[in-house]
């Protein structure tokens, strides 16, 4: 079991469940098959861009359409284009700079990416199945490209 699969994991458990607590969260991911301590989802929580936020009921965490966490400066001070087609996304950056995002973002372990593969200033990000080359353009850029 991967970090990657688990934040995969606690990503889709929060898109499809009301999570209102990390010891929730926690608890949802060990009967998905990740066991998990509360230090370890807080972390998670961060890696995949989860922030608390108040709904009728009370708070709730929901998936920011924000770059997550540690992805926010990276993506603002080395990808200077990003391109969608298909199933993929071409990623811009300055010379040497691709291997490090393209690292950053296969460790990030999102859902929406199924792998980077990168040259020196260019990556070429590819859509998880079930997503589109111009949704995770979206989620990289934290808006519309």
């Amino acid at each position: 079991m991967t970090a990657a699969g688990r934040r995969s994991a606690l990503h889709r458990i929060i898109e499809q469940n009301r999570v209102v607590s990390q010891i929730q969260a926690a608890s949802l991911l060990t009967a998905a098959g990740y066991p998990v301590t509360q230090a370890t989802v807080s972390r998670d929580l961060a890696a995949i861009g989860a922030t608390k936020s108040r709904d009728e009921l009370g708070n709730v965490y929901r998936i920011s359409s924000a770059p997550p966490g540690e992805l926010g400066p990276t993506l603002d001070q080395f990808v200077l284009d990003v391109v969608p087609s298909d199933n993929l996304v071409v990623v811009k950056t300055p010379p040497a700079a691709a291997h490090y995002v393209a690292s950053t973002l296969d460790g990030a372990g999102l859902p929406e990416i199924a792998g980077t593969v990168a040259g020196d200033d260019t990556l070429l990000v590819v859509a998880a199945p079930g997503h589109t080359g111009r949704e995770v353009a979206e989620m990289l850029t934290g808006g519309t490209v």
